[in-house]
């Protein structure tokens, strides 16, 4: 059966080592190098992960990733690849052979992005906001809103019904500005200590 290479990242070392049984399935992973770089695989078929579970495919992501922090703390500078790069062998090659060719011929592209990545991490932000606390907040502030609240308790049923309906559309068109907002805030906040956002 043929086989194929399951890459996770790239790191800076000679070393070939083995890191245990931690990739996607319980994999075996290994470090295989060329001059001061290694890829670090596991061997895999020469097809991608498929599933139509996907419980089954978060945690081959999860494990992806957590493959991906081990060789980062193991190494430092490591440049990550994504979910399911795959190697294959060819006809007479191994694929461990095919995985340094691809060392060799993409070295000094691989040298300059762990030069970039050199003594950096990756992060993922995200902010959470509860609707509630922000809407009250925004009654208290917002005199528009204030007096509309208050309008709302001296009408009928009716009216009121329609004061809550126009109260509704001014808090949506508010809430996408304070979005906006503290979007900009955020992402001001991290480019300061970031030398890339997405």
């Amino acid at each position: 059966m043929a086989e194929a290479r399951y890459l996770y990242c790239i790191v800076e070392g000679n070393e070939e080592i083995t890191l245990g049984n931690i990739g996607i399935e319980d994999s075996s992973v290994y470090t295989i190098s060329y001059q001061d770089v290694c890829a670090v695989v596991h061997n895999c078929l020469p097809e991608p992960y498929k599933s139509e579970n996907q419980e089954k495919v978060k945690i081959w992501l999860t494990t992806h990733a957590k493959v991906v922090e081990v060789a980062w703390e193991r190494f430092g500078t490591i440049l990550p690849l994504r979910f399911d790069t795959i190697i294959k062998g060819e006809e007479g090659v191994l694929p461990d052979e095919n995985v340094k060719k691809w060392l060799r011929d993409d070295y000094e592209n691989l040298r300059q992005k762990l030069a970039k990545l050199k003594d950096r991490a990756e992060f993922g932000v995200q902010v959470f906001w509860d609707p509630k606390i922000i809407s009250e907040g925004l009654i208290g502030t917002n005199p528009e809103i204030k007096k509309l609240s208050e309008e709302i308790k001296s009408k009928s049923r009716g009216l009121a019904y329609m004061y809550k309906q126009k109260l509704e559309n001014l808090l949506k068109k508010i809430w996408k500005k304070k979005q906006i907002d503290i979007l900009r805030i955020f992402m001001s906040r991290l480019e300061d200590v970031s030398t890339k956002l997405r």
